[in-house]
This record gives structure tokens, C-alpha cells and sequence, in this order.
């Protein structure tokens, strides 16, 4: 009886701790985050550990009760990084942390993805969506009002910087660099949405956020992120022109998307 309850209450906790867990990484991203104390941000993720290492081990002890396999990539690549920190030694608390975290996502996140209920892809989505565009959003009236600031801090290299520094746009993120490959990730999100929602408002909503997200593509004058939109744009070019060719067999199914994908290449 008590293990059943308990198995409830860890189901009905998997989905808000994902959701929260991802809202802390987002908050990590911001300058002004780092402010403060570094106890509290200690004790939260702490809390998101504890109750991930129990979904952890409930996941572990189903998987042995069912007798389930589990994917053997995920078990190949957990043991090699498991393997790999043996063998180094350094540092090697700190790799037993990134294991932890990676069994966490391995085996706790991407088993609830896994399951039929596809809920989570959503929500992580929109989440990330909406988050991302206040982000961003204050970041490009930043940019507006040509704000910059800066000031020293010694839990980041080059302390914190604020607005337009340096030709860049930081915004209110740490990285330019990391805030540009999540505004590729935004973007593409709201490419995903944009195809399955029916709402009208949504879907401006969805409009607006993908000119913004490239808008700070384009500022942060991150090349690591521009790359990767020209690779998304020219894979979407061509998954989107063989999606129409349904009724074309043989090579010409395949010949007109690549030119598309030429096309975009060249353009």
C-alpha cells in the first residue's frame, strides 16, 4: 500500500519536476541570477537532485521488476563516462555530478518522453518559448536604448555584462553565445507549434517570436549560432519540399528537395 502510494506521488511529481528543472537552467542563463547567494542556488538544485535521484531509482527498480531493456546507447554512453572519469581521476567529483545529471536526463527525462503520453514535448516547448521570448524581448530593448553596463564579479570571468557590450548583444544573458543556440532552439519550437496549433493568436504569437529569436541571432554576433540556423534553414528546405512530393516516386522525390536545398545553400 505504501509503495503504491508513493509510486503516485512520484508519477504526478515527474512531469512539474521536468518543468521545473527546466525553468531553473532558463533563470542560470541571466546575469542578474548570479547575484545571488550561491547557497540558494545550491539549495535548489539540491532539492531538484534529491527528487530526481528518487524518480531515478523508482525508474531502476520497475525497469527490474518488468525486466525492460533500456536503450543500449544511453547504458553504452553512461558507462563510458563513467569509465572515462576512473580513468582520469581529476576532477573527479565534479564528474560524478555531470554523470548524475546526464542519468537523470538519460533516464528520468527521456523515459517520460518515451512513454505515449507526449504531454511533456509540449510543454517543455512552450515553456522554453514563452520564457525565451521575455528574455529576449527585454534584451532587444536593450539594444533599443543602446543601454551597456558592466561590472566585476568573481563568479564569472568577465563579470557581468549587460545590454550591448563589446558589438554584441548580451542582453540579460551570461553567454551571448549559449543565449544564441537557445533562441535557434526557440526558433525551431515555434516552427514545430506554429504547424499543429489552430489558434490564430497563437500563431502570431508564434510569428512574432521567430523575428525575434532571429533578431538575436543576428546581434549576439554569435557565428556558432548563425551556423546552425543556415544548417536548420537548409534540413527544413528540404524536409518541407519532400513533404509535397507525395505523390512523385523514384529519384525525382529525392532530386527536387536537394535542389532546394541547393538553392538555399546558394542564396
Amino acid at each position: 500500500m505504501m509503495i503504491g502510494r508513493i509510486n503516485n506521488l512520484l508519477d504526478r511529481l515527474e512531469i512539474p519536476f521536468v518543468l521545473f528543472w527546466e525553468f531553473m537552467l532558463i533563470i542560470r542563463m541571466v546575469s542578474v541570477y548570479t547575484l545571488l547567494p550561491s547557497t540558494l542556488d545550491s539549495g535548489i538544485f539540491t532539492v531538484i537532485a534529491f527528487v530526481g535521484a528518487c524518480l531515478l531509482l523508482r525508474n531502476g527498480i520497475l525497469w527490474l521488476m518488468r525486466k525492460k531493456k533500456l536503450d543500449l546507447l544511453l547504458v553504452i554512453f553512461t558507462i563510458a563516462m563513467g569509465v572515462s572519469s576512473i580513468a582520469s581521476f581529476t576532477g573527479l567529483v565534479a564528474n560524478i555530478k555531470i554523470i548524475f545529471w546526464q542519468m537523470l536526463f538519460f533516464f528520468v527525462v527521456y523515459e517520460l518522453g518515451n512513454r505515449e503520453d507526449k504531454r511533456i514535448f509540449v510543454y517543455v516547448e512552450k515553456l522554453l518559448i514563452f520564457l525565451w521570448f521575455v528574455l529576449v524581448s527585454i534584451s532587444l530593448g536593450m539594444f533599443l536604448a543602446r543601454f551597456s553596463y558592466t561590472m566585476p564579479l568573481d563568479k564569472l570571468y568577465y563579470g557581468i555584462r549587460l545590454g550591448f557590450f563589446e558589438n554584441r548583444l548580451y542582453g540579460v544573458f551570461v553567454d551571448p553565445n549559449y543565449a544564441a543556440t537557445i533562441s535557434v532552439v526557440a526558433l525551431l519550437f515555434s516552427i514545430h507549434l506554429n504547424t499543429k496549433t489552430t489558434s490564430n493568436l497563437f500563431k502570431g504569437f508564434l510569428g512574432l517570436n521567430i523575428a525575434f529569436q532571429f533578431l538575436y541571432v543576428v546581434l549576439s554576433g554569435s557565428r556558432t549560432a548563425q551556423i546552425e540556423l543556415f544548417a536548420a534553414a537548409i534540413v527544413l528546405s528540404f524536409f518541407i519540399s519532400y513533404s509535397t512530393m507525395k505523390n512523385i516516386n523514384g529519384i525525382k522525390k529525392i532530386v527536387k528537395p536537394a535542389l532546394t536545398a541547393i538553392c538555399v545553400v546558394l542564396a
